[in-house]
This record gives structure tokens, C-alpha cells and sequence, in this order.
């Protein structure tokens, strides 16, 4: 048998705890919607997966597409549900994200510069020119990369995909040819009257660059598969089904005959298992699952990024035609309302900034991905003719993350 994690000690599930039915349906939101326990039902049936996932309160369906295979499926799902994707024993685990620091944001943006310290001089050249695809990222850097962006505007502490069900569709049509870029931005740091700092970012420099022309659809012949299912095994529970951690480890007893001590505060959480399992399998993916649900969140804060961000400028000047940032450290208010005229506004808007007040102005660059998908921003009606006509206003879906 495979060692096991040890686990707080709490709750012994055979015959100290007791689960009884109730015909009461569960609060809206603290179990996943018949919509959203459909797309995994159906992810598991069609790419024939074992599946152990740690679902947030809410899950947000979509149309999955066969067509962009198993890995890059599973890659968006974890994604939209804010969850890390590992493999244990052939089981596809997706269970609560490691953080390295307090706030998902910072979290977000340190993993965001480690990945382009790993490029390659080639791939990095490839990032500003907006011809690198994030298929030619290491398998956990793509589901990373992804997860971090989906989830980068949200709050810090939701724990839920913002984003409507077309943006996942989206990139479920690209796959693992979604065009990344790299683009440079002015940052203003503010100053705030209690000593606190707020960044904010020329968001506008990637739309005035132009977006990239709609990337091939489809997977890379190069992705290798998942691993399937076995079947036949002892616990098995098919296309999947929502439950809760005590209903699962009820069920893993009266199969095993085995008994599993775990910390009594989550039993009520709720996970969806699909696939069968041996004993080994099962107990190996549970201690996986509940171990890394227990962790204490990260406390830290992050570190400034000043000087990876001061050294990937210089990389870049080096290999590339990238446009970097050229303002004095201090600038006043007036100095960028000609060249910024949105974060001008938005500065004297939020902050309530006068044209003297003093900013700090710094290198930042913005890591984003898109998957052409053409996203209807309003609509707009005129007259012509004595005739009246609407029109869309579109945009090219952009996701990113700004540091």
C-alpha cells in the first residue's frame, strides 16, 4: 500500500459519525449547478476520465469541444474553477491552489514573471511580437498561466470564474494555439493619505498596438494525452456524481472495509468524483485532496517586483524592438495628462489627484492572451437616410495580467 499523508486527526467516519438524508435541497450556490455538474459529468463520459475535484461554490458550465482534447479541456476547467490540476494514479485531482502570498493578485503576477524568466531569448522575442503560443509552455505552465489570468480580475478573495461561458468556450476553440503577448505599460503608483500604495496601469497601450490576427483552431498534433480511466475497480462511480467529502469516505468504508481519520470541518465540502478506484487509487488521490484543503492560506506578503521587472526590461531592449517606458521616476499630474490622458482621468476621478500632485511612474508590462474571440461590447444606433440601424460594437477578447 502506497504511504499516506498523515492527516489532522479529528473524526473517525465508521461509527462515530452519523450522515442521515434530508428531502431539504441544499442552500442555492453551496452545491454545483445541474448546468455546471453537467459539463463535468460530460468531460468525464467524453474524454473517459477518473476525475476527484474540490468544487467551489459555484460551477459554471460550458459547451466542451472534443475536438480540443482531454488535457486542454481539463486545462480551462481547472481554470474556471480556480483549482490546481495535478495527476495522481491515472486520477485527474484538481483540488485548492498553493499560494505563494496572501492576495491571489500578487500570487498571480510572481507566477507571471518566473514564466518569462524561463523563456528563451526566442520565445521571449516571439511574447512582444505576439506569435508565441501558449501550447509551447510546459503542460503545468499553460494550466497555471490560464488559471492566474481567468481569476486576475476578479477580487482576492472570490473563488469563483468571473467570466461568462463564451470566454472558455473561446479558448477551448484555440486549444493550445491561443496567441500570447507581451506588452510594455507605464505604471503610476499613488500614494495614499494612509500610507498605502495602489498601482495603476496604461491598460490602453495593447489596444492601440492592435490585436493579433485570429489564431489556427485546433490542438497541436505535439500534446500528449491524458491518462483514461480504469474501470472495473471496486469504488466506482461512473460519469461522475456531486458529493460530499463524508458521503464519499462512507462509501469508500463500506467498500473497503477500511477506515479514514480526517478533520471533521470538511465533511460537508463538496466534491465530484467520476471513474472507479482500488483502495491504493483512492486512498493516494483523498489524502492529496483533503491535505492540501487544510493547508493554511498563505500570510505573506509579496516582495516588490521592481527588480525582476528593472532586468527583464534590460533582457528586452537587448533582444527586441519592444518600446519601454521613458518618464522621470516623479512626475506631477499634468506631466502625463497628453500622453495618458485615460489614467489622467482615472487618477483625478478615484483619488481625487490635482494637476501638481506627484506620481511615482515606472516600467510594467502586461502578459496577455488571445483567443479571437470577437466580444459585443454595447451597440450603437444612428440614423441614415430616414432610416435607423444598429450596430454592434465588438472587441477582441483580451485576458491578461498587468505587473
Amino acid at each position: 500500500m502506497m504511504t499516506r499523508l498523515q492527516l489532522m486527526v479529528a473524526v473517525l467516519i465508521a461509527g462515530c459519525v452519523s450522515f442521515g438524508s434530508s428531502q431539504t435541497p441544499p442552500a442555492e450556490g453551496n452545491r454545483a449547478s445541474s448546468e455546471g455538474e453537467s459539463t463535468l459529468t460530460a468531460i468525464a463520459q467524453t474524454f473517459d476520465l477518473a476525475m476527484m475535484i474540490d468544487l467551489p461554490e459555484r460551477v459554471h458550465g460550458f459547451e466542451i469541444k472534443k475536438e480540443a482534447g482531454a488535457r486542454w479541456t481539463l486545462a480551462v476547467l481547472s481554470a474556471s474553477l480556480d483549482r490546481q490540476w495535478i495527476e495522481i494514479d491515472g486520477v485527474q485531482l484538481m483540488t485548492r491552489p498553493e499560494r505563494k502570498f496572501k492576495s491571489r493578485l500578487d500570487t498571480g503576477r510572481r507566477d507571471t514573471m518566473d514564466l518569462l524568466r524561463s523563456l528563451t531569448d526566442d520565445e521571449l522575442r516571439r511574447a512582444v511580437d505576439g506569435t508565441l503560443t501558449i501550447g509551447e509552455l510546459p503542460q503545468e505552465k499553460q494550466a497555471q498561466l490560464l488559471r492566474n489570468a481567468l481569476n486576475w480580475r476578479g477580487s482576492k478573495t472570490t473563488s469563483f470564474n468571473p467570466y461568462p461561458r463564451e470566454t472558455l468556450e473561446a479558448f477551448l476553440e484555440t486549444a493550445g494555439t491561443t496567441l500570447l503577448r507581451l506588452d510594455s505599460l507605464a505604471k503610476f503608483t499613488v500614494t495614499l493619505k494612509d500610507g498605502r500604495t495602489t498601482d495603476s496601469y496604461d491598460w490602453m497601450a495593447p489596444a492601440k498596438k492592435g490585436y493579433p490576427e485570429d489564431p489556427a483552431r485546433g490542438l497541436p498534433s505535439t500534446q500528449p494525452d491524458v491518462t483514461h480511466a480504469v474501470h472495473g475497480r471496486a469504488l466506482d462511480y461512473g460519469t461522475g456524481k456531486v458529493v460530499t467529502v463524508g458521503e464519499l469516505l462512507i462509501a469508500a468504508n463500506k467498500t473497503f472495509d477500511q477506515s479514514f481519520r480526517i478533520d471533521g470541518r470538511v465533511l460537508d465540502a463538496r466534491v465530484f468524483v467520476s471513474g472507479s478506484y482500488d483502495l491504493d487509487t483512492f486512498q493516494s488521490t483523498i489524502d492529496v485532496l483533503l491535505h492540501l484543503r487544510q493547508l493554511r492560506r498563505a500570510t505573506d506578503q509579496a516582495g516588490s517586483l521592481d527588480d525582476d521587472i528593472k532586468e527583464l526590461a534590460k533582457r528586452l531592449a537587448r533582444i527586441s524592438d519592444i518600446e519601454l517606458v521613458r518618464l522621470p521616476e516623479r512626475v506631477a499630474m499634468h506631466d502625463i495628462v497628453e500622453a495618458y490622458p485615460t489614467i489622467f482621468k482615472l487618477l483625478q476621478r478615484r483619488f481625487g489627484l490635482a494637476d501638481y500632485d506627484l506620481l511615482k511612474a515606472s516600467q510594467g508590462f502586461v502578459l496577455s492572451m488571445f483567443p479571437g474571440y470577437t466580444q459585443t461590447i454595447g451597440t450603437r444606433t444612428f440614423t441614415l437616410d430616414g432610416k435607423q440601424y444598429t450596430t454592434r460594437e465588438l472587441r477582441r477578447l483580451q485576458v491578461g495580467i498587468a505587473f
